[in-house]
């Protein structure tokens, strides 16, 4: 096998119009359906980014719940290394998983 601008051939059979995706003598079987599968994710890589345009556009972070509950500990009187703990693992995971910003 040998690599000629990005297609493999498997030597000089005279059967080339296959190993390069089309050719001459017209398109393969399978290229309607990968032209399909490529328009598809096209649409889909645009959705996704149409998508995230409108969430960051119109969504907002407050005070993260686990920064609520500890501050509500505190003024309660009720704050402990354990409910210090407890709010630092909830803040982490809300940051890990993006449900609050860094900020």
């Amino acid at each position: 096998l040998r690599v000629t601008g990005g297609a493999l051939r498997g030597g000089d059979s005279g059967n080339d119009s296959d190993a390069e995706g089309g050719g001459s003598g017209g398109a393969s079987p399978s290229s309607p359906k990968r032209r399909r599968t490529e328009r598809l994710d096209e649409a889909a890589k645009q959705r996704h980014v149409e998508l995230d345009a409108y969430y960051s556009e119109k969504c907002g972070f407050g005070k993260p719940s686990a920064l609520l509950l500890y501050d509500l500990c505190m003024t309660q009187g009720v704050a402990t290394m354990h409910t210090l703990w407890l709010a630092v693992l909830g803040l982490t995971d809300q940051l890990v998983h993006q449900r609050c910003s860094r900020d």
